[in-house]
């Protein structure tokens, strides 16, 4: 049986290497992808992708529902991260924001939305984790 393992942040190098690494088991990769740089990378390793900002409600839920379509959830790998490449006096509120966002809230809405999916199957795993 192919498992389904969705990853948010797909065109990280931690989801990429996740996807080579476990490209030989059986696995199909869904995953949510802020720009489409590198999308035909993905599509060649024959990976669902989903063009989405992680930090987006609505698109969250049109990721899972997406990878739903194809059958359970058996996993989920959250490997969106950012950070401010300057110290904090010489940050404004709007990139101290931006932050929080990309790390945290991104975090909240993939637990929160494929939690749910998850808990509705009755199983799945979920994985948190960034190069931060």
């Amino acid at each position: 049986m192919v498992k389904s393992i969705a990853i948010v942040g797909g065109s990280s190098d931690i989801a990429k290497s996740t996807i080579s690494s476990m490209s030989a088991d059986n696995y199909k990769f869904h995953v949510l992808v802020r720009d489409d740089s590198h999308t035909d990378e993905l599509l060649a390793k024959g990976v669902s992708v989903v063009l989405g900002d992680a930090t987006s409600e609505e698109d969250i839920k049109n990721f899972i529902s997406r990878v739903k379509e194809s059958g359970e959830i058996s996993a989920i790998l959250h490997c969106v991260g950012s950070f401010a490449v300057r110290p904090p006096h010489a940050m404004n509120k709007e990139a101290f924001e931006t932050v929080i966002s990309t790390n945290l809230t991104s975090a909240f809405l993939t637990l929160s939305i494929a939690g749910k999916a998850m808990l509705s199957q009755g199983h799945g795993r979920m994985v948190f984790m960034s190069s931060v």
